[in-house]
């Protein structure tokens, strides 16, 4: 009795494993745009305990279908077309630091110190459009009138 048993559940599992299915994956087929932000688009929007800075791209190919049912990433490209060309995924935070000199000999901070601050970069996605996203935590930008930098992103759409 007990080899029928273990007969019928060897032969049990046999057809269980072989009556699956197998799934075939469709090759995709991204649909990729590289959008310039140029310094400026950047327009700064007040909001309360940081300003940011906006660009607005419109891009009629985010339809409310790719927007309900697709797959979009952005990237911010550096160095585009170049032998070190990179791109990190948005949103991001980018950690900087510049050396400011200090000309006064008799300064505490005499030849200079180390300004240390981060940038983030994120984006809101729209039917028909981007808003990209600037913000810097040291508030430079907003205290110098200064714009951010041009920059180049990367939109891969994925339906």
């Amino acid at each position: 009795m007990k080899r029928l048993f273990s007969f019928a559940a060897i032969v049990l599992g046999i057809f269980t494993f072989m009556s699956c299915e197998k799934t075939y994956l469709v090759p995709l087929d991204p649909e990729v745009f590289l959008i310039n932000v140029n310094q400026t688009d950047w327009k700064m929007t007040a909001k309360d305990n940081n300003n940011e800075y906006v660009a607005y791209k419109k891009i009629p190919e985010i339809t409310e279908d790719v927007f309900d049912n697709a797959l979009v990433k952005i990237y911010r490209v550096f160095d585009y077309e170049t032998s070190n060309a990179y791109q990190i995924e948005l949103p991001d935070i980018f950690n900087r630091e510049t050396f400011v000199e200090v000309d006064d000999p008799m300064s505490p901070d005499y030849p200079g110190y180390w300004w240390v601050y981060d940038e983030v970069v994120s984006y809101e996605l729209g039917i028909g459009g981007v808003n990209f996203v600037f913000s810097a935590s040291d508030f430079d930008y907003e205290l110098s009138g200064a714009l951010p930098d041009p920059m180049q992103f990367r939109i891969v759409i994925v339906r």
